[in-house]
């Protein structure tokens, strides 16, 4: 490095740089309180890699995932890293708009940047699966940090700025050791919580099949994410549990399990349940109808105590599905949802849960009134005129293909019947006698002839009146919109 100074006389030179560290491991403390309301305190365990001290150097922690560019000295310099996105994934920021120009006339390096994007994706820290939007959430701000009444388990850590944009706010005066670590505190403030039970079975822990887990609900009071590390649980003063948690996006409400509780048994069904069939448009006689197929989570609890917390039961999101319905209080992560259950005065409590997967198809069911999809375009037309109509049709159509499946039987009876005495008849041709025989056996065929006659032309009177029902069902239906 060569520095030239103008001049005679002393200077006062100071020299500084920025470097980029491999990362820091978070650890955190949560203390409950009475007034439904967490304290979370967070510290940085950060590492000095070199062998230099560091001695009054600014600081500054971030979420945000490393990214190397390749600079060329006519290329604009933009370090323009991406960040985590409320919902945890990766976001490019906006570039200045005094930019936008320069760097599109210099795309030095875009393949190598968006092949970048891609690697640091795929390398983003794993969300955590307790973690998610509260539905129904009151956006009112949360309470600002305070010293006064505080729990003793409180650290006492100096005032600082708040975070912004994925990087917690720049400390000054940070002195450590070469090849030494450090704690560095980066979150201290209350935020909306409170004790809970969470049912949600873990992988080789057949107890929590059966019993929920006592935890710390809390959300996320920056609008940085909080990354995985170790978490030390207190109500006030008393130490409770520890836990793990997961990478919690900006705002969202997280659960940190630290015990089973062995008071409260669950039972879990998931099943298929029969698909639903809605009709939404009739058009020229084809009908419109909205396919749904169920998956019904169901959920039986049962407690041998009273509950002085909130329980939540998880549901694992379902491929292609959609929730129908989810209750004010439930909390909504991208592989399930933890719904919200309360007990009755006997300890009992039933939660249903539906998860539908939707499609339309169109039918044409003008041509065909005995079609599947019949009950559903009835459904449709419920309270128009025309409907009652439709309705005597269908009706009659249907008594008119059991009366005919009746006149068939009896056919069938009445043609055997009628086969059997003609070969009687025929058995006694040119036999002496039996004159009375081969009469009655006569007058039976003659009735049985009869018979099949009657039910013939009933049959075919049933057929006629059924091709007039079917041609004025097709005539109303493509009149209809």
């Amino acid at each position: 490095l060569r520095i030239g100074l103008a001049g005679d006389g002393a200077r006062d030179l100071r020299i500084s740089y920025v470097t980029e560290l491999p990362g820091f491991r978070p650890t955190y403390r949560l203390v409950v309180q009475d007034d439904d309301s967490v304290h979370v305190q967070g510290l940085a365990v950060v590492d000095n890699p070199t062998s230099e001290t560091w001695s009054d150097v600014g600081l500054t922690l971030s979420t945000e995932v490393p990214l190397s560019f390749r600079f060329d000295v006519r290329t604009a310099r933009v370090a323009n890293r991406p960040a985590f996105g409320p919902d945890g994934h990766l976001i490019r920021q906006a570039l200045p708009s005094e930019l936008t120009n320069v760097l599109r006339q210099n795309a030095v390096g875009a393949n190598e940047i968006n092949q970048a994007y891609g690697r640091a994706q795929a390398g983003q820290p794993e969300m955590s699966n307790r973690a998610g939007r509260l539905v129904g959430e009151d956006p009112s701000p949360v309470p600002a940090p305070t010293n006064g009444g505080v729990s003793n388990a409180l650290l006492a850590f100096e005032e600082r700025p708040s975070s912004s944009e994925g990087a917690f706010a720049e400390m000054h005066g940070f002195d450590l050791g070469g090849h030494e670590s450090g704690l560095v505190p980066f979150v201290d403030t209350n935020t909306q919580g409170r004790m809970a039970l969470l049912f949600k079975p873990a992988q080789g822990g057949p107890l929590s099949a059966e019993h929920p887990y006592r935890a710390v609900l809390f959300r996320n009071p920056s609008d940085a994410p909080l990354v995985t590390g170790p978490v030390s649980i207190f109500a006030g003063d008393r130490f409770v549990g520890d836990g793990v948690t997961g990478t919690v996006a900006a705002g969202a409400h997280a659960f940190v399990p630290y015990a089973l509780e062995r008071a409260v048994h669950v039972a879990e069904e998931t099943a298929q349940v029969e698909d639903e069939v809605r009709g939404t448009q009739l058009n020229g006689g084809m009908l419109t109808v909205e396919l749904r197929a169920v998956t019904r989570h169901r959920f039986d609890i049962t407690s041998t105590q009273a509950l002085d917390r909130p329980l939540y039961v998880y549901a694992a999101a379902v491929e292609g599905f959609e929730p129908r319905e989810l209750p004010t209080g439930a909390i909504q992560t991208t592989r399930g949802y933890f719904l919200p259950a309360t007990l009755s005065a006997s300890g009992e409590a039933t939660v249903t849960f539906d998860q539908v997967r939707r499609r339309t198809l169109r039918v044409n069911v003008a041509s065909d009134p005995d079609h599947a999809y019949v009950p559903a375009l009835l459904a449709l037309l419920d309270g128009r005129p025309e409907t009652a109509r439709l309705r005597e049709i269908q009706n009659r159509l249907v008594a008119i293909e059991e009366e005919l499946d009746t006149l068939a039987e009896d056919l069938n009876v009445e043609r055997a019947a009628l086969s059997e005495r003609r070969e009687a008849l025929d058995a006694l041709h040119g036999v002496s006698g039996g004159n009375d025989v081969r009469a009655r056996l006569s007058r039976g065929v003659a009735e049985n002839v009869a018979r099949v006659d009657g039910l013939a032309r009933r049959a075919s009177a049933l057929h006629d009146e059924q091709i007039r029902l079917e041609q004025e069902w097709y005539a109303r239906l493509r009149a209809m919109e």
